[in-house]
C-alpha cells in the first residue's frame, strides 16, 4: 500500500501509538508520520505508508499552523500543563496591549532552547530519559522561524487564559514559546492546549480519524480485542488500497511544495534507469517532482545547471508498485 493519510491524533495518544495502529489496521510495515505531536495535544498528522516514506522528508519541512492555549502566572518543568508546577506569579495586571508587545519579539527568527522533557537526543539519551531521572543537561538552541504569532483571544483573571493562533517552521516547540512569552512578560506561562491545523498545503477539515479507517476493515479491532477469528483474518487479508478510498492519497501529494516538471517518454525512461536528462535551458535550480507526458509521478530529481547545460539528476525514482 503506497501513499499517505491525513488523519486527526486525539489527545492521550502518541505519535507512535497512532502509526501502530495505522500498521496494524492497513497491514504495512512501512508506515511514518511528518512530525511528533506530544501525547497531550491533537490534530492533524500526515502518515505515510509504502513508498511514501520515501518522500517523509520533504512533508516533515512544511511549515505548520497551530491553535494553542496558554495559561499566565505559572512555570512547569515540560513548559505545559502536564508538567510539575515549578513556580507560581501575579499575572493578574498582564493587558492584552502588553501581552501583543512580547508576542511581537518572537516574530521571525527565533532561538529556542529545547524542553528537558522532549524527544530531542543529547549524547544519545533521550532527554525525557535524563529528565525522569531528575537530571537537566544543557541543551544548545535551536534556530526555528515563527511566521505569525496573533493572539484570538484574552480571558482576564488572576491567572489570564490566552488562545493564540501560530505559524511555524518545522522544530518548532509551541510550549516553549509559550513559555518564553511567559518569561518576556515577567510572570511565566505554561501551555494548556495544543491542536495542529495546518501542515504545508493539508488541513484538519480535510482530515479523518482512525475510527473512519478502523471502519473499513478489522485489523484494528481484532489487534485491539485478541486474535482474529478466521473470517475476519480472511476479511483483513483481503484489504486494498481501494478499500481506504477516499482516506489514501497519491504519494506525491507529500512533495506538493516542490515545482513539477515533465519529461518525454524518451527522458522519462532514462530517469526511470536512474539516467540524467538534458532539460529546457533556463530551468531554476533546484528540487523537482517529475511526471511522465501522461501526468504520471516517477519520482523526485534535482536540476543543475553543468557546463551551460540544465540536467535533471533523479534523487529519488519510484518503482511501478507505488504509482
Amino acid at each position: 500500500m503506497n501513499g499517505y493519510i491525513n488523519l486527526i491524533k486525539p489527545p492521550g495518544m502518541t505519535s507512535h501509538d497512532l502509526v501502530a495502529a495505522v500498521r496494524r489496521l492497513t497491514g504495512e510495515r512501512r508506515v511514518g508520520h511528518a512530525g511528533t505531536l506530544d501525547p497531550a495535544a491533537s490534530g492533524l498528522m500526515i502518515v505515510a505508508l509504502g513508498q511514501g516514506t520515501r518522500l517523509m522528508e520533504y512533508a516533515v519541512a512544511e511549515r505548520k499552523r497551530y491553535r494553542a492555549e496558554m495559561i499566565l502566572g505559572i512555570e512547569t518543568d515540560s513548559h505545559d500543563t502536564t508538567g510539575r508546577v515549578t513556580a507560581r506569579h501575579d499575572a493578574s495586571g498582564v493587558t492584552p496591549d502588553e501581552l501583543t508587545t512580547v508576542m511581537d519579539r518572537f516574530k521571525g527568527d527565533y532561538s529556542q532552547i529545547p524542553p528537558m522533557v522532549s524527544a530531542v537526543k543529547i549524547g544519545g539519551r533521550r532527554l525525557y530519559d535524563l529528565a525522569r531521572q531528575g537530571r537537566e543537561v544543557e541543551r544548545a538552541p535551536r534556530q526555528v522561524h515563527i511566521y505569525d504569532l496573533e493572539m484570538t483571544d484574552f480571558t482576564a483573571g488572576d491567572n489570564p487564559v490566552i488562545l493564540l493562533d501560530i505559524c511555524c517552521s518545522k522544530g518548532t516547540y509551541i510550549r516553549t514559546l509559550c513559555h518564553d512569552i511567559g518569561a518576556g512578560l515577567g510572570c511565566g506561562a505554561a501551555m494548556s492546549f495544543l491542536v495542529r491545523t495546518e501542515s504545508g498545503t493539508h488541513r484538519i477539515g480535510d482530515a479523518c480519524t482512525l475510527h473512519d479507517l478502523s471502519t473499513k476493515g478489522t485489523r484494528l479491532r481484532s489487534a485491539s480485542f485478541g486474535a482474529a477469528s478466521p473470517e475476519a483474518a480472511k476479511a483483513s487479508a483481503a484489504l486494498t488500497e481501494e478499500d481506504f478510498f477516499p482516506f489514501l492519497r497519491k504519494i506525491d501529494g507529500l512533495a506538493a511544495s516542490l515545482p513539477a516538471i515533465r519529461l518525454d517518454t524518451t527522458q522519462a525512461e532514462r530517469f526511470r534507469h536512474g539516467m540524467g536528462a538534458q532539460i529546457a535551458a533556463g530551468t531554476a535550480s533546484g528540487e523537482y517532482r517529475v511526471y511522465e507526458e501522461e501526468n504520471r509521478f516517477i519520482g523526485i530529481a534535482e536540476a543543475r545547471i553543468e557546463n551551460g547545460t540544465a540536467l535533471l539528476k533523479p534523487r529519488k525514482v519510484m518503482s511501478d508498485a507505488a504509482l
